[in-house]
């Protein structure tokens, strides 16, 4: 089942990892999720301090099929919204700057058959537009990643997903498969992107567990005390999701759970001076749905 991942790996590579042949051409798909009070654990001096984390995007999607019927090219832009909400902190560690307005935009072709293996390659960029900068405010990602049919009823996923700017840059595997246990009972088994099991009821419910990974990177901007600082935030999470499909033009997720291994890192213009920062568990909920048509 397609599920889309609001994580580090950006929101715009994901859209490409997860497509899927389908009639409906234009798409907007829309994921929130917040997570609820994380107390800071590092040092005495945090202890007793909470940070609360919110990340919603709207992306609209439309795909070009060219004239060959074996080629997809896909065009997307977006807003993406990130907020953090600090309780009272050392200045040192928290910031003032809480709302962080990203422009998404990407670019990608899904090749349906390259001997034997589907195919998908995208570009993707996350703009901050109070400073509409490439150079300073922007963060780039690809994605290749390909399916291939390894026997029936199961695909092999293996690709690479990259990021870069702000200072950062990472390449992350794609690999692992996904596997029909029964007519209801569904593996996904694919890192980092979806890694979940999915029973469905009949064709338009079904429930999953899975585990989501959220990231941000943002730049403050220049008129903080800590001038143009780099922020970096991450969490692995565990979750339980209801889902309903109404057909293939609207699918809704509705899901619940606990983060862990949440990691925070406060660094100066040229990302030295790193403060890194760990909180606890924290509950958090959230809705990923998509309209095609």
């Amino acid at each position: 089942m397609k599920r889309v991942f609001a994580t580090l790996l950006s929101c715009t590579a994901l859209n490409l990892v997860h497509a899927e042949d389908a009639s409906p051409n234009t798409a907007l798909t829309a994921s929130y999720n917040s997570v609820g009070k994380a107390k800071f654990t590092k040092t005495h001096s945090q202890r007793g301090h909470h940070l609360k984390y919110q990340q919603w995007y709207l992306l609209g999607n439309y795909t070009q099929t060219l004239p060959s019927k074996q080629a997809d090219i896909e065009y997307g832009i977006g807003y993406m919204n990130s907020k953090f909400d600090f309780s009272h902190h050392h200045k040192m560690t928290s910031f003032k700057q809480h709302n962080f307005n990203n422009l998404l935009a990407q670019v990608g072709t899904n090749l349906r058959q390259v001997q034997d293996w589907k195919v998908n390659v995208g570009l993707g960029l996350q703009m901050n537009t109070d400073q509409l900068s490439f150079n300073r405010y922007t963060l780039f990602n690809g994605v290749i990643h390909g399916m291939y049919d390894l026997k029936e009823k199961t695909h092999l996923h293996v690709g690479l997903m990259g990021y870069s700017g702000m200072r950062w840059t990472r390449v992350l595997p794609v690999i692992g498969f996904d596997y029909e246990i029964s007519e209801k009972l569904f593996l996904n088994a694919v890192f980092p992107v979806n890694m979940s099991l999915v029973y469905a009821f009949n064709k338009q419910w079904s429930v999953d567990a899975a585990i989501r990974f959220m990231l941000s990177r943002q730049r403050l901007n220049k008129n903080h005390e800590n001038s143009r600082g780099l922020i970096a935030y991450r969490n692995w999470g565990g979750e339980l999701g209801l889902n309903y499909a109404l057909n293939q033009h609207f699918r809704v997720n509705l899901h619940v759970g606990e983060t862990f291994g949440t990691r925070m890192r406060i660094s100066n213009r040229k990302d030295s001076h790193r403060k890194h920062l760990r909180l606890d568990s924290a509950l958090y909920y959230g809705l990923d749905a998509t309209l095609a048509f």
